[in-house]
């Protein structure tokens, strides 16, 4: 429609032209510049115009985060850890351990250390920190996982209906098969994406006692973030997701 409005100005000013001065203008029938269309229904283009901070990927269809979170439309890239940590260890006190362990993997995985900064998907008792809260004041608007670079979606579908396609794959590229087999995800985190309260192993600073909330990176819906709990002495993997700049 935009388009549209911009030719019938054109046709108006070739009509004045050709009143005021006897003779005709040619014009171009240029495009409006490219305007991006959103890929989601309520963050898109409306009957009369398009807000710009919504596209998402363009090619998967992904709903777009909220424009006022994110500084990119991305797809960004939201990988599991090749490694596995075990809470109270060294380098794993914290949910901003956790976070650190996140960038050292980036940097040194073959699919993702050209890639920004990196938040590790991982709720805390200590502040009542939610993974949700964490991840999303630089998300992109829209993840895809590594190795096949199939749509994960908009960090505001996890809580609700969970990643598109499960988060196998690790910063290689190289798919995580040890989730099927029973090693899972520390998260802390509800399947809402907030704190599962007593349930982050003592904010990740007790690797003997205790439980904490772990989810299996095959499935998708809930169970992603929140399978079941284990016990703190367990050495399980992180979600790492990136950040815009």
């Amino acid at each position: 429609m935009f388009q549209r409005k911009l030719a019938a100005v054109a046709i108006g000013l070739s009509v004045l032209r050709c009143s005021a001065f006897g003779g005709s203008d040619q014009t171009s029938g240029g495009s409006d510049g490219g305007v991006p269309s959103g890929d989601d229904g309520s963050a898109g283009p409306d009957a009369e115009g398009v807000d710009a901070g919504s596209a998402g990927d363009g090619s998967a269809g992904d709903a777009a985060v909220d424009a006022t979170k994110t500084g990119d439309a991305g797809p960004g890239i939201i990988f599991v850890t090749s490694a596995d940590f075990q809470p109270g260890s060294s380098g794993f006190r914290s949910a901003s351990d956790a976070d650190g362990l996140c960038v050292s993997a980036a940097a040194a995985g073959a699919n993702t250390k050209n890639r920004a900064g990196w938040v590790a998907w991982l709720s805390e008792d200590d502040g009542g920190s939610s993974a949700y809260d964490r991840v999303s004041k630089k998300a992109f608007g829209s993840y895809n996982r590594t190795g096949d670079g199939l749509p994960i979606g908009s960090l505001d579908l996890l809580p609700t209906t969970g990643p598109k396609n499960p988060i196998v794959y690790d910063e290689n590229g190289a798919k995580q098969t040890k989730c099927a087999l029973g090693e899972g995800v520390w998260t802390g985190t509800a399947p809402n994406g907030t704190l599962q309260p007593g349930t982050t192993c003592t904010s990740w600073t007790n690797g003997v006692s205790g439980v904490g909330t772990y989810g299996d990176c095959s499935q998708g819906a809930g169970a992603w973030t929140a399978f079941a709990q284990l016990t703190c002495a367990s050495r399980e993997f992180l979600y790492c997701v990136e950040q815009t700049q």
